[in-house]
């Protein structure tokens, strides 16, 4: 195999998968340990791939992708029809990735969305083109990718965070690793009060939008019924925006683009309960580091 420019981790990996063809072993490279991951980011299921996950045993082909001014990825092959897939986070070469793929029998269609930061090199979707099919055999979660091949059939497209300078067609939680908040919710009692963290949001060069939401009854939602999948919500939110920081707990934050952020906050007096569903919670653990750049 040619020796590739590729970065180190990248590197790590590719000598750990050739190190699993050179060894024999009776584990089956189709057992991986997934668990569900929750995230309020966005609508897509995430599922965490456990530690150590894409090196599989048995391991087939290897390939590296990438043209010479974008960073590579590696893909591996299981000789049952187990492939993985990594990245950087500042990966952008599609066509490669979907060659690579199809070439392993995947038919599928790569798109960048511009992402903020915390979103950057993560899956967002995976899509049959065709709607009828179910989108079943792929796991994902931070720049790695796993496919069953043997559950895949039709076309996919698959959305992957890119960084970008402009307006963002995803955005995580404002408080998640990298954003324009990071760590803040660490450093503050929680529930967030707008009072906590309306001194540290003033501190920072940000345009700010204060969303200020009130419960209402929300008939229109209905009960899905027995047959229908889903939580029966018989309140929403209605909200309005205000000049200044208002009263009230921290719904959610999010920069819908660098240099702003908006604030959803649930007015004072209002029933935190009623409005649970709506509450949104940093997926990034805190750390005392996260919570130390906030308390100097």
């Amino acid at each position: 195999m040619n020796q590739i420019d590729i970065p180190m981790f990248k590197a790590q990996l590719l000598d750990e998968l050739r190190s699993e063809l050179d060894t024999p072993t009776t584990a089956p490279a189709s057992v991986i340990d997934l668990d569900n991951r929750r995230t309020p980011r966005n609508q897509s299921t995430l599922l965490k791939i456990a530690a150590g996950a894409v090196v599989l045993a048995g391991a087939g082909a290897i390939a590296v992708g990438g043209s010479t001014d974008s960073p590579a990825f590696a893909l591996s092959e299981s000789s049952d029809g187990i492939i993985t897939v990594t990245w950087d986070d500042d990966f952008a070469d599609g066509p490669a990735l979907e060659q690579s793929l199809r070439d392993a029998g995947v038919d599928i269609s790569v798109n960048f969305l511009n992402a903020s930061p915390s979103l950057v090199g993560q899956v967002m979707s995976i899509a049959p083109t065709d709607p009828d099919v179910l989108a079943t055999g792929f796991t994902y979660d931070d720049n790695a990718m796993v496919i069953d091949t043997s559950q895949v059939t039709g076309e996919y497209t698959i959305d992957i965070g890119a960084a970008a300078d402009g307006p963002y067609d995803a955005f995580g939680s404002a408080f998640d690793r990298d954003e324009v908040l990071d760590g803040l919710s660490c450093a503050v009692p929680n529930p967030m009060q707008v009072s906590d963290i309306a001194p540290f949001v003033a501190d920072q060069d940000l345009e700010v939008v204060w969303l200020l939401n009130r419960v209402v009854d929300a008939p229109a939602i209905g009960d899905p019924g027995p047959d229908e999948i889903g939580d029966y919500i018989p309140f929403g939110l209605q909200s309005e925006t205000v000049d200044s920081a208002p009263t009230g707990l921290v719904l959610s934050a999010r920069s819908p683009e660098p240099g702003s952020i908006t604030i959803e906050v649930l007015a004072e007096g209002e029933s935190p309960d009623q409005a649970r569903a709506f509450f949104e919670n940093p997926t990034d653990p805190c750390t005392p580091d996260r919570a130390a750049r906030w308390n100097q």
